[in-house]
């Protein structure tokens, strides 16, 4: 998932009301909600959206901090899906997504920051709610919004100027349609892009047009809260939270690109909590990490399919990804965490950054944003703030991404 990568001012956000059949017939498969644990309502569990970065496993058990990010990178020739499986060529920008349809760039890792762009309000429950997220692949950054509103897809080729696409760049087996209830995740998956948005799921080899289509194993029987693509598993992940029973969570896992589905199970409200708005999927080394809670975090080594409790943070989770020496946690207080195998946690450094988001690329090492302020570091142990902020009204940062361009600016 990511996370899992993105940058933007802090706002506290309102709580979309979850679980129940009514909101189930109304945003089928979506994801939304407050912004963070403190917002949610106590009928609402912990939720988020992709945070920003998680690698795949396989990463090599070296030490350093450098977790590879959801919302990775990708190549141009030929494109590369995540910044982790390679070495990409080209420029790495940094872009990031908040509600409102807020997107900014970065062309040097996340030290400084511009281009910021914004769609509509920045209301939760809205077109641009910024819960679909954000990916990379194919030569453009494309992200998912909309929640309990029209879902949209907003286009870019550089990260700076945005489409957001028109009504018949959706086709559906009924003809041409928008998502009429908004998007839970988009993510880039071997060579397309996979977008989950109302009640299809829905491919683009360009993230310009779209086809739906309904995987007869994919269940809709509860809110999508978080989707990530783990790339180098291979693997798609959903966290559903059943209609008819709030917190009681299942996961569902696709290792074919979302053709065919299985459902996981085991995974704790402790562990998933509030992971719509906050925390999310990281895998390393063989192993997957679910965590969105006040600490808790699970673990599968099966792909998904169980899940059992791991180790405590012991703080509120702001958001989850993993490096080449294992994984790492953002905690509202700014501390990093970093873990070889999701059970011991320690402390790696403190980011200064209020809550927010946490990105990882193996060439940039990490940036993130949290109370509209953005920092970077190259080892997870020493931050420096970003020489620029965000203009006022910038909210948080949902997720980054980053690609590989031929040139930025």
């Amino acid at each position: 998932m990511a996370r899992g990568i993105a940058v933007l001012a802090l706002a506290t956000l309102v709580a979309c009301d979850s679980g129940s059949a009514e909101e189930g017939e109304t945003e089928a498969g979506s994801s939304g909600g407050a912004s963070s644990p403190a917002t949610e309502s106590s009928a609402e569990g912990p939720t988020t959206n992709s945070p920003s970065s998680t690698s795949g496993p396989g990463e090599s058990s070296s030490a350093g901090p450098q977790t590879s990010s959801d919302d990775g990178s990708t190549s141009d020739d030929p494109p590369d899906t995540e910044s982790t499986t390679g070495e990409p060529d080209g420029v790495p920008v940094v872009v990031s997504l908040a509600h409102g349809g807020q997107t900014a760039r970065s062309c040097d890792g996340g030290q400084t920051w511009g281009d910021f762009h914004e769609f509509g309000i920045q209301d939760d429950h809205s077109d641009y709610a910024a819960f679909g997220g954000l990916t990379f692949g194919n030569g453009a950054f494309v992200a998912a919004t909309g929640w309990g509103a029209s879902g949209r897809i907003l286009r870019s080729t550089d990260g700076a100027t945005w489409d957001d696409l028109p009504d018949d760049a959706f086709v559906t087996p009924e003809g041409v349609a928008r998502p009429s209830n908004g998007a839970s995740g988009v993510e880039f998956v071997g060579d397309e892009f996979v977008l989950f948005a109302g009640s299809y799921l829905w491919r683009s080899q360009d993230g310009s047009e779209w086809t739906a289509e309904s995987p007869e194993t994919l269940s809709y029987s509860g809110h999508f809260r978080e989707v990530e693509y783990l790339p180098e598993p291979g693997l798609l992940l959903i966290a559903t939270e059943e209609y008819q029973a709030q917190q009681s969570w299942t996961i569902q896992v696709s290792d074919d690109g979302g053709a065919t589905w299985q459902t996981g199970t085991g995974a704790t409200a402790e562990c998933v909590g509030y992971v719509q708005h906050v925390g999310g999927f990281a895998a390393h080394d063989g192993r997957l990490l679910i965590s969105g809670g006040a600490g808790p975090t699970c673990v599968s080594d099966d792909g998904g399919l169980t899940w059992a409790g791991a180790g405590d943070v012991g703080s509120e989770i702001a958001d989850v990804a993993s490096y080449d020496g294992g994984f790492v946690v953002l905690v509202q207080s700014g501390e990093v965490f970093a873990s070889a195998d999701g059970q011991a946690w320690a402390p790696l450094g403190d980011s200064g950054l209020d809550g927010g988001r946490l990105g990882w690329d193996r060439d940039l090492g990490f940036f993130g944003e949290g109370g509209a302020v953005y920092a970077h570091s190259p080892d997870g142990t020493t931050w420096t703030d970003a020489t620029s902020l965000p203009p006022e009204g910038y909210v948080h940062v949902r997720e980054f991404a980053v690609g590989r361009l031929p040139s930025c600016p």
